[in-house]
C-alpha cells in the first residue's frame, strides 16, 4: 500500500537507549510529526529540506517481537525543498 508522507527539515531525539535521532514524518493528512525509527529503504535524507514522499507499506511475515510488522520503501520524491523555501515539484534531489 502506498502512502504519502512528510519529512520534517530536522530529525529529533528518539526514545530508548542511546544518543540517536529519528525522522518527523506524517501522512500528508496528519495534523502533527511523530517520530520514525525505522528505515525508508532507497531514501537518503540530507538534513535542512522538507521532503513530500510516496512511501510503500508491505507487512514483514514473522517480524521479531520487538520489531515493527511493517517495511517501507520509497516509491517517490514528490518534493523536497530547503527549510524555508517555498515548496515546488520542481526541487529534485540532485
Amino acid at each position: 500500500r502506498n502512502e504519502i508522507w512528510i519529512v520534517a527539515p530536522e530529525k529529533a531525539a528518539c526514545a530508548g537507549v542511546g544518543a540517536t535521532e529519528c525522522l518527523q514524518v506524517k501522512r500528508l493528512s496528519g495534523e502533527k510529526f511523530s517520530l520514525f525509527n525505522q528505515t525508508i529503504e532507497n531514501f537518503r535524507y540530507i538534513p535542512g529540506y522538507l521532503y513530500v514522499l510516496e512511501v510503500q507499506r508491505s507487512n514483514i511475515v514473522n517480524p521479531p517481537a520487538d520489531a515493527s510488522k511493517f517495511k517501507y520503501r520509497l516509491r517517490k520524491i514528490l518534493a523536497r525543498e530547503k527549510d524555508g523555501e517555498t515548496p515546488s515539484a520542481e526541487n529534485k534531489p540532485e
